[in-house]
């Protein structure tokens, strides 16, 4: 019997993805959880999110994720909650007529043709490593680093805030279409 309201809604989730032929499962954060100024010590979605997700995973009805957010997100350790999903949907801060369009999409009156514009990272730890490079501005001049290409003409590079050689769980351009 739950004694939450938390649980008891997990419970009836769980329950409505066993009688269901698929799950789309919105996950994701909020405007205090992702904004300016509000760094973490981890990408995991919050809250009670991950364990919703590995409850519903559990009852082997295929589960498709629609995440909102507006960072990258990562899904437990290791991100072992992914190998569980059928399909993840990075829709971002998909804005006032984002439901309709994720609907037109989900449902095949769209075709996704949008690739990710930066690397997807497996950790917060990889945040500005290899898996993630950013252009650093640090003390007048830009971060020149052992690897990569040499700088152009300006002194700009992509420059690694560390010599991480950690791959991202998503490289920059991954994403699928209908078509492909």
């Amino acid at each position: 019997q739950p004694t939450t309201a938390a649980e008891a809604s997990r419970t009836a989730a769980v329950k409505l993805a066993q009688d269901s032929d698929v799950v789309v499962a919105v996950l994701g954060d909020n405007l205090q959880t992702s904004a300016e100024w509000g760094d973490r010590d981890s990408l995991d979605i919050p809250g009670d999110q991950l364990s919703l997700l590995a409850a519903l995973t559990a009852t082997s009805t295929p589960v498709v994720v629609v995440l909102l957010t507006g960072r990258t997100a990562t899904f437990g350790p290791g991100n072992q909650l992914l190998s569980n999903v059928s399909a993840v949907f990075s829709a971002f801060r998909p804005g006032q007529m984002g439901a309709r369009a994720i609907a037109n999409l989900l449902l095949g009156d769209a075709n996704p043709s949008g690739r990710l514009a930066q690397n997807w990272v497996r950790a917060a730890g990889q945040a500005m490593s290899g898996a993630s490079p950013w252009l650093q501005w640090r003390v007048g001049k830009w971060v020149a680093n052992s690897r990569g290409p040499p700088p152009d003409p300006d002194g700009r590079r992509y420059d690694n805030y560390n010599e991480d050689e950690a791959t991202p769980l998503f490289h920059f351009g991954h994403g699928l279409s209908y078509s492909s």
